[in-house]
């Protein structure tokens, strides 16, 4: 049971990276870009790819968190000197950073429509 139990974690470890970093190159390189290029109105194209990244946002903070919670049961105290901990809470910061100061200060500026 607890070699069933260290694979599934292992396994869903890998499905969360996966999950956020494939979800930012596709949304970011691929839906964003096509949203812009086939949609003649250019607001339409810019509020959905920002409901496409706010989504993206949530769902990397969900994973920055099962894998930061992966990596400290796994390795203890040692996490810490881990590349890949600080790597994810680095992304995890990037991403808090750019939503909440970079956009949200936009959108209490006015120059992003917030929907109402």
């Amino acid at each position: 049971m607890q070699a069933f139990v260290r694979r599934l974690s292992e396994s869903l470890y890998a499905l969360a990276v996966t999950l956020w970093v494939g979800g930012l190159w596709a949304i970011g390189f691929m839906a964003a870009p096509a949203l812009f290029a086939s949609l003649k109105d250019r607001v339409l194209a810019g509020e959905v790819a920002g409901n496409l990244f706010g989504l993206i946002a949530w769902v990397g903070i969900a994973c920055a968190a099962y894998s930061m919670a992966y990596l400290s049961l796994r390795r203890g105290k040692s996490v810490f000197r881990s590349g890949a901990f600080w790597l994810v809470l680095a992304m995890l910061a990037l991403i808090t950073l750019v939503i909440k100061t970079i956009l949200e200060r936009r959108l209490d500026e006015g120059q992003i429509p917030r929907d109402h």
